[in-house]
């Protein structure tokens, strides 16, 4: 089981999330890899590892925005534990 389901098994119960493939969100990746998709009133989150290799999360943010302003960032979660501090900050809007 690689850590992007793990993270996912950990928070499933407590928020909406969705464990998907980045190719399966048909959302412009051009990776296919194991993402989590959580969605909250200030917007989405897309959380992936470039590849199961690298160690590097990816935590990518839409905020959503008046009149369709919506604004863009990305971090990068130390490890899998930081990556669910991040996940539980975001579903929080802290």
């Amino acid at each position: 089981m690689n850590e992007i389901q793990r993270i996912y098994d950990r928070l499933k119960d407590i928020y909406p999330l969705t464990l998907a493939t980045t190719l399966a969100l048909n959302d412009g990746y051009t990776i296919d890899v194991p993402v989590i998709r959580g969605t909250a009133e200030c917007g989405r989150f897309d959380l992936y590892k470039e590849d199961e290799d690298s160690g590097l999360f990816v935590f990518s943010v839409e905020f959503y925005g008046k009149d369709g302003d919506d604004k863009y960032t990305h971090g990068h979660p130390y490890d899998a534990d930081e990556a669910v501090k991040y996940i539980e900050d975001f579903m929080a809007e802290r």
